[in-house]
């Protein structure tokens, strides 16, 4: 083995629409290469901005086609021939893909990749019953090739592999860096005046990709009762999705079309923190959702869906509420509108601190690779 631990990243897609993108990549730009070299298989090959940051940082992008049931049997010959050619290049495989770890980890087994790490980003599946049964079964057959198993969230941990597998489970937060959240008065200007938001307007936001698990007909339905309770609020949406445009038709349905400002996919998303007032995340389901950890640092007050998982209130202004009560959501905004949001640092996040937990996962790399004492502080 060479002097620097090689580890082979496999997700879907990277790019800034994507909560466990926003991880891997996160960890990913704050490795020493002199320890960890990592290289990223994806379905896609990443926007050419992305490919270029990537591979500048040292990483080689590898892409097999996305699969679907129409795609498998393609979807496997490449990941087989992927591994048949690369496997030697590589200490560990590291997957955030459980749907598809059953052919990964098994390749990555065949071709003699000796740590195999499946890892955990969400606390539920889909929610159709045929969809249920296939995810079981496909997570299950996963789980036999890996011998490490991560999660973003006890919650996430127990959902994936069972309580059984706890005892064995590495919980990697959902780091971030901290300081760029902090709040910033002129920013907060700057974004409110490019949306068009008087800063005696209570500014909602949220973000998140326009889909099914992330609830945006229940995120409308809150903020709809806001303005029928004469609050004087707009909300902000970033991201973007498969529902963008049936959100947007909802809006106008609503008669809210013009108080909802859809900002699309940003680079800059700590400026929009720093707009916000409140952060709301109604969302199904969630592992640790990554979005939580930058709004808390920033500062904001956040209202959350209460089936995310507790472990993401990490300071004193988190509030998780019922979807589909709107009035117990709107009397919430209303107490946390009379006081204001915190303009102060925040603390308490060491935790969440992507230095720390880098040099703590590096350390883990390098002791599944060498056999090594592990010698982490988590």
């Amino acid at each position: 083995m060479s002097d620097n631990v090689k580890v082979l990243q496999v997700l879907d897609f990277i790019n800034y629409n994507s909560g466990v993108s926003a991880v891997v990549t996160n960890y990913f730009f704050q490795m020493d290469p002199q320890r960890v070299q990592c290289d990223f298989l994806l379905y896609e090959m990443p926007e050419e901005a992305w490919t270029a940051r990537l591979t500048a940082a040292g990483a080689k992008v590898y892409a097999t086609g996305k699969p679907s049931r129409k795609s498998m049997a393609e979807y496997e010959r490449n990941v087989k021939d992927f591994f048949r050619q690369h496997a030697k290049d590589y200490d560990i495989v590291h997957v955030h893909i459980p749907n598809a770890a059953f052919i990964v980890l098994r390749y990555a087994k065949k071709y003699g990749i000796k740590v195999r790490i499946l890892h955990s980003h969400n606390a539920r599946g889909a929610d159709g019953a045929v969809k249920k049964i296939r995810n079981y079964l496909l997570n299950q057959w996963g789980i036999r090739y890996a011998n490490q198993y991560f999660a973003c969230s006890v919650k996430a941990g127990n959902y994936l592999f069972g309580e059984k597998r706890c005892g064995q489970l590495v919980v990697l937060p959902n780091a971030i860096r901290l300081e760029r959240y902090a709040f910033d008065e002129k920013k907060r200007k700057t974004i409110r005046d490019s949306l068009g938001v008087k800063e005696h307007e209570l500014l909602l936001g949220h973000i998140g990709r326009f889909a099914e698990q992330k609830n945006h007909e229940g995120l409308l339905k809150i903020f709809a009762e806001t303005r029928k309770c004469g609050m004087d609020t707009k909300l902000v949406l970033l991201g973007d999705g498969e529902l963008r445009e049936k959100t947007g038709q909802l809006a106008e349905e609503l008669g809210i079309k013009d108080q909802v400002l859809f900002a699309g996919v940003v680079a800059n998303v700590p400026d929009y923190l720093s707009a916000m007032d409140i952060f709301l995340l109604p969302s199904l389901y969630e592992g640790l959702p990554v979005v939580c950890v930058e709004a808390q640092a920033a500062g904001l007050p956040c209202l959350i869906s209460d089936q995310v998982t507790r472990e993401i209130a990490l300071t004193d202004q988190v509030w998780f509420l019922a979807n589909g009560d709107l009035d117990s959501w709107c009397d919430r905004i209303r107490k946390i509108s009379a006081e204001g949001r915190s303009r102060n640092a925040v603390n308490g996040l060491e935790q969440y601190d992507i230095v720390r937990q880098t040099r703590n996962l590096e350390e883990r790399y390098l002791q599944y690779a060498t056999g090594t004492d592990l010698d982490v502080n988590v």
